[in-house]
């Protein structure tokens, strides 16, 4: 059991949305991704990587990044994911460091009733001349609940 006690074949969701979160069936959360990518981010450009989800219900109710950036300057960079209704998070945004590394980040700033199912766009934007860096995993973990 998780920490709500949720049990055998169900997974905890919405704590953020929903106060103390909720049980909901496990099929209702999947994964979607790479951590073995080799993705270029110009330097003073733009890349976008999609995902595209299916199999969920019909609105997310917890987004949960995985995310492996390597950049000489990541306080270079920003990070930004939008969702398949077209709703931007800033994941990072003038991070100090060499690399970026989430795992099991859970986003905020996604209404909880929109579209789980769908294409998503991580965007990584360099925004100072000077250096390039490399993309080496994104991966999405989407819980979703029928709305």
């Amino acid at each position: 059991a998780d920490a709500l006690g949720c049990g055998v074949g169900l997974v905890c969701a919405g704590a953020g949305a929903f106060g103390a979160g909720m049980c909901g069936p496990a099929e209702l959360r999947r994964a979607f991704g790479s951590d073995d990518l080799n993705v270029a981010i110009p330097d003073d450009g733009e890349v976008t990587v999609t995902l595209d989800t299916f199999g969920l219900a019909s609105v997310h109710t917890d987004v949960v990044i995985d995310l492996h950036v390597s950049h000489p300057r990541t306080e270079d960079l920003q990070v930004v994911l939008t969702n398949s209704s077209g709703t931007e998070v800033v994941v990072a945004d003038g991070l100090p460091g060499r690399e970026i590394y989430l795992t099991g980040v859970a986003l905020a700033g996604f209404p909880g009733d929109e579209d789980a199912n769908g294409r998503w766009t991580l965007t990584l934007r360099d925004t100072v001349a000077g250096e390039s860096g490399t993309l080496y995993g994104f991966s999405l973990e989407l819980t979703s609940r029928w709305d």
